[in-house]
């Protein structure tokens, strides 16, 4: 395999994605094992996850927050929240708590191995603004196996809209 690109870095613990419950790891990690290194990979340019990504107009949490949101921080709004809310509120972890040094945006993992000797994964990640790999130890067969056995499985939605979405329909609802 591939030795690891320069800019390729050893953490305790890396957490994939800023979105909720992301965030809630990080948050949770700090208090309880503030001697490990931890990161945050996000492969979008800002943190929120489902809140971030699915920006059509209405959008709500389907269950209320009092329940949905961390113990830490109890929801004080209202119970149903729009996107906008939510994502304030995770801002509002992220600052109160020192986690922002902690993500790095625009980084998306690609590929992951782990390695039974070593007791290690190891990612591929790139860095969605200019391409480059990140850290690699992958072998470029098997990356073309892997890339051959995700083509061709149908659709899926990514939560991604056009903005702004006007639906031509008003009673047509997205869910």
């Amino acid at each position: 395999a591939p030795a690891p690109v320069q800019g390729s870095n050893h953490v305790d613990v890396l957490i994939v994605g800023a979105g909720i419950s992301g965030i809630g790891a990080a948050y949770h990690l700090q208090q309880q094992c503030a001697d490990r290194s931890y990161l945050v990979l996000e492969s979008q340019p800002a943190f929120g996850g489902t809140w971030y990504t699915h920006n059509y107009p209405g959008l709500r949490s389907d269950s209320d927050l009092f329940t949905f949101g961390y113990r830490f921080k109890p929801w004080t709004g209202a119970p149903i929240a729009t996107a906008a809310q939510i994502l304030r509120y995770v801002g509002e972890v992220i600052e109160e708590n020192g986690i922002a040094e902690h993500i790095r945006y625009q980084h998306k993992v690609v590929a992951a191995e782990w390695d039974s000797k070593q007791q290690r994964w190891t990612l591929q990640v790139r860095h969605g603004d200019t391409g480059k790999l990140l850290a690699q130890q992958q072998s470029p067969d098997e990356r073309r196996k892997s890339q051959q056995r995700d083509a061709g499985h149908g659709f899926a939605h990514r939560g991604k809209y056009k903005r702004p979405f006007h639906r031509a329909d008003p009673e047509l609802q997205l869910v």
